[in-house]
């Protein structure tokens, strides 16, 4: 039976922690335009494309198929990540539910990425009411590290911000958390993250608003305004190449050098950045080319280029709605994924800050009880086969080995809770 009053006290704590522990800050910047919406999937399958479908529905030899597809959908339960193999007929399993115990909200909202290596997930992710708090917002969402097979969760003392962009994975081992600007102070805290280690190996404080961050190589590379910049250790910021508006969606690609996007009026242009020259990949109509990273150095050009030039090594075109997120060898773009009953892109997060009370949000901890997790519906597209398939998934079920360790609660918020004396 839950205890309202203790829940209350616990609710009270963590928010008084985190409003000792956090700076405050200004938002960060707006999502680039969202891309088309994409049609429903024509036929539903269950958890998986059934047996007797997946020669006409994957193609040929996906039985070796290394491609792996990740996606995100949240409740009251917690922020649920799956994960699916082409080589199971692409059967979906909840990798992991990340949670912080004594945090009630109606909806815990995240973003997450495959490491480059494709054997880490990272994932950002906070009650759906840090949306409504510049300064949680920017600096109060929790990160962690899931091992991509077992589920097991490592989760990270440093608190982040919720926007699109983090977290940043490179195409190894890497990732770069970005913090959001400091209102008092005017600079951007990135963090570099070892995930094979499971610790953040470098911290910089940088002058002015840095979104985007991603590793390349031994560095982070990040948007500061109209320009595309390189952060040293020391903070210090070296322009790469000036742009007409700010970069988005960069990516580290296999020859050293990072991809990246820019809007042109109704037109967003591909680049890539490498060596000290800059040239143009692409270029399509605004929300209809994207720029994403696979595995081992692979970046793809989602949607539809009006123009392409030489594409380098590990860069290829992939013919596949804009708005989804491609599995890690290309195999599968993921159009939707959200709990029964809403609609929804890949991830959780709303288009903008919701009113909590209006939708019933209770950051008081004294709430009801919470449900049992919701269902979740996600729809995709084969892209070799342009097949549109659909799935539903039950959070919990098929679960990683050690994907309980998500609910454990983060180690910053353990010692705020930890019991005098």
């Amino acid at each position: 039976m839950r205890h309202p009053r203790r829940l209350l006290l616990i609710g009270a704590t963590i928010a008084a922690s985190l409003a000792t522990l956090l700076t405050p800050a200004t938002p960060a910047l707006a999502e680039p335009p969202a891309p088309a919406p994409t049609p429903p999937p024509q036929h539903l399958e269950l958890s998986s494309v059934q047996p007797e479908s997946r020669d006409r529905v994957l193609g040929a030899n996906w039985q070796k198929s290394n491609d792996l597809a990740v996606t995100t959908a949240g409740d009251a339960t917690g922020f649920h990540v799956f994960t699916a193999t082409a080589a199971t007929g692409y059967q979906w399993r909840t990798v992991a539910t990340l949670t912080e115990p004594g945090m009630d909200t109606d909806q815990w909202i995240g973003n997450a990425c495959l490491t480059g290596s494709g054997t880490k997930i990272v994932a950002v992710y906070a009650p759906r009411y840090f949306t409504n708090r510049d300064w949680l917002f920017s600096r109060g969402a929790f990160a962690a590290i899931i091992d991509a097979r077992t589920g097991a969760v490592t989760k990270l003392r440093d608190q982040v911000t919720l926007a699109y962009f983090n977290p940043g994975c490179g195409a190894g081992d890497t990732v770069a958390l970005t913090q959001g600007v400091s209102e008092r102070h005017g600079t951007t805290r990135l963090l570099t993250v070892d995930t094979a280690a499971k610790r953040v190996t470098r911290a910089v404080v940088a002058t002015g608003q840095l979104t985007s961050a991603v590793p390349v190589g031994d560095t982070v590379v990040a948007a500061d305004g109209a320009r595309l910049v390189e952060v040293r250790a020391g903070g210090e910021l070296t322009q790469l190449a000036a742009t007409d508006s700010v970069p988005f969606d960069l990516r580290a690609t296999a020859d050293g050098g990072v991809a990246f996007a820019t809007r042109d009026g109704a037109s967003v242009k591909v680049r890539q950045y490498l060596r000290g020259e800059t040239r143009e990949l692409a270029s399509g109509p605004l929300g209809e080319l994207t720029v994403q990273a696979g595995t081992d150095g692979r970046v793809f050009l989602v949607g539809r280029a009006d123009r392409q030039g030489a594409l380098p090594q590990g860069v290829s075109l992939l013919d596949a709605p804009a708005a989804a997120d491609v599995s890690s060898e290309g195999g599968l773009a993921v159009t939707a994924a959200a709990r029964r009953g809403l609609r929804a892109g890949p991830g959780a997060l709303p288009a903008g800050p919701p009113d909590a009370t209006a939708q019933g949000d209770d950051r008081s901890g004294a709430g009801t009880e919470v449900p049992d997790a919701e269902p979740v519906d996600i729809a995709a597209q084969v892209v070799t086969t342009k097949s549109a398939v659909g799935f539903q998934v039950q959070p919990g079920a098929d679960l990683a080995p050690s994907a309980a360790s998500g609910r454990v609660t983060n180690p910053k918020l353990a010692l705020t809770l930890r019991p005098a004396g």
